[in-house]
């Protein structure tokens, strides 16, 4: 395979639509390796956007960068993040700090790296009220107790004095939620926000996160691999590879007719399309940083690559309906 330089890609075909949430051109490296190639989409005020792809792909990579949280050696160096009509990348510190938990927050994989196990769920919760000022700390326990109670915690008032680890798994990820919901954000990214729970807690999450947006108006973006789970949750799909977009659209449309040759693998890998006998899979396995070959990411694995997907780097171009895809040969 070839290696991977640090040369921005080609930028998506067509123009992306401002909303509540744009993003254009957004390329950002790893020790000069290639980490996202010119990622480009857009979002509405309470839409469902889900972002799916195998480890690796770039997904929780373009989730830190949404909130411009990428810390060296990885490093931000083109595109721009529109939130509200203002760049995130371009702003002041202290008006960063403004948008990242009030405007737009994130509830991460597994809650307790995110929790701080020597403090209460109440001192976590009230920490992020009373740091944004103006409020007293009977008010920010009255507004920490209400969210509590939004995201069903059994026994709310009694688990404002627990510490994390005298709480499961499900309730410390709707502890999480809480703290995401508690300065009522317009945007909520969730990152895998159920890897860590058994089968049924899991639905009972992700059900808690389908009213909260449904009742708050909220935009959500849903990063998984699970395209299950993501056909169930959202709106449209945007699906990665290898750092960069290869196809998005309804998700409906996607998940019934899906046209780059990797989601159609990712489709016909589900357990619910097995017939039996040999399983579905895609061949080989997502390249590394430094593995990423020329041309086509996907070629070395992809089942109708010709020579010139070599040397041919695709950019996303329309297919109708308002569907995008990165691949001449599909459609």
């Amino acid at each position: 395979m070839g290696t991977a330089n640090s040369d921005p890609p080609p930028q998506a075909a067509g123009g992306i639509e401002e909303g509540l949430l744009t993003v254009r051109g957004l390329s950002a490296v790893f020790g000069g390796r290639r980490a996202l190639r010119g990622v480009s989409f857009s979002l509405s005020a309470g839409e469902r956007l889900g972002i799916v792809g195998e480890s690796g792909a770039g997904k929780s990579l373009l989730a830190l960068s949404l909130l411009n949280l990428i810390a060296p050696p990885g490093k931000i160096d083109g595109g721009e993040i529109l939130f509200c009509g203002r760049d995130i990348l371009r702003m002041p510190e202290k008006e960063l700090r403004a948008v990242r938990g009030a405007r737009m927050a994130m509830v991460f994989q597994d809650p307790m790296t995110t929790l701080n196990p020597v403090l209460t769920v109440e001192e976590q919760l009230t920490e992020c009220v009373l740091a944004r000022g103006g409020v007293g700390k009977k008010e920010a326990r009255e507004m920490a107790l209400r969210r509590l109670r939004e995201v069903a915690m059994p026994a709310a008032e009694a688990r404002l004095r627990a510490y994390p680890h005298e709480l499961s798994g499900g309730m410390r990820q709707r502890v999480v939620i809480a703290a995401a919901l508690i300065t009522n954000p317009l945007l909520l990214i969730a990152d895998e926000p159920t890897t860590a729970l058994d089968v049924t807690i899991q639905a009972e999450i992700m059900s808690l996160l389908a009213a909260l947006c449904a009742g708050r108006q909220m935009a959500l973006i849903l990063i998984t691999h699970d395209l299950s789970l993501a056909s169930q949750m959202t709106d449209r799909l945007m699906v990665m590879y290898a750092g960069g977009v290869v196809e998005s659209g309804a998700t409906a449309d996607v998940i019934r007719a899906p046209l780059h040759p990797y989601t159609r693998g990712l489709l016909a890998a589900l357990p619910e399309n097995q017939s039996g006998g040999r399983f579905n899979q895609i061949p080989g396995r997502m390249p590394s940083l430094a593995e990423v070959p020329g041309g086509c990411a996907f070629h070395p694995r992809c089942s109708i690559a010709r020579e010139d997907c070599k040397i041919r780097t695709p950019v996303l171009e329309k297919a109708g309906g308002g569907r995008l895809v990165a691949c001449p040969y599909c459609f």
